[in-house]
């Protein structure tokens, strides 16, 4: 609601149109279950990469073809290269806000419909341009975090869906050191959030999520 607020703000200082769309039917089909279905296997998914694949470049693609629209312009930090029939994806010049990872699995047809303005350009210079044309956004606060998430807690959120059971956490000798909120919320190479540490016996150093076990709720960890 507060993004929707903001665009009709900038639509209204700018004179044009605002169009509204519910994708939230398709985003639950081809999104959001298999965000789920990947988490119970053990995966980590990326939703965002799948949501721009089967929603901004698929659903929300089609309907402004379908309204009449050539192209849709997006504030995507990447750049394409056009050669004939292919698109070559290219990473935006800003190295910090890059996204063309995000966008890696849109196909070079959609990619051909698509505009990126945002490409060549910086973060402080698309907030300059903004604030040049006193458009309320200027000094926006970045989004972060997933998509349909954003900054809420994962586990709080994955808990609404999936049941998550405390477990054991081993380490390289099947040591138990310590406790982890339910096997599915970690990825292999994980640092942050396993709270073990200073235990007796054991190098000072970050521990590391190795291995899991969804099967019997495990998760394995070791240093360096």
């Amino acid at each position: 609601e507060e993004d929707f607020k903001d665009a009709e703000e900038v639509c209204d200082q700018l004179g044009i149109n605002l169009h509204q769309a519910n994708f939230s039917g398709e985003y639950w089909e081809k999104v959001f279950k298999s965000f789920l279905s990947d988490h119970n296997e053990g995966l980590t998914p990326n939703p965002d990469i799948l949501c721009n694949k089967e929603i901004k470049f698929r659903a929300f693609l089609d309907y402004c073809v379908d309204s009449g629209a050539d192209y849709i312009a997006t504030g995507h930090y990447v750049r394409v290269k056009n050669d004939g029939n292919s698109s070559k994806l290219l990473r935006g010049i800003d190295d910090k806000k890059d996204q063309s990872y995000f966008l890696h699995q849109v196909t070079g047809q959609d990619l051909n419909r698509a505009m990126f303005p945002l490409g060549d350009l910086s973060k402080s210079e698309v907030r300059k341009i903004a604030a040049d044309n006193n458009l309320v956004t200027s000094t926006k606060k970045d989004s972060v975090g997933i998509c349909f998430v954003g900054e809420k807690n994962m586990k709080d959120f994955l808990g609404r869906f999936i049941k998550l059971t405390k477990g054991p956490i081993y380490d390289q000798n099947n040591d138990l050191i310590g406790e982890h909120n339910g096997a599915t919320l970690y990825t292999i190479g994980q640092r942050q959030g396993l709270q073990v540490g200073g235990i007796k016996g054991k190098d000072d150093l970050p521990w590391y999520v190795y291995k899991k076990d969804i099967k019997k709720n495990e998760i394995y960890v070791c240093q360096g």
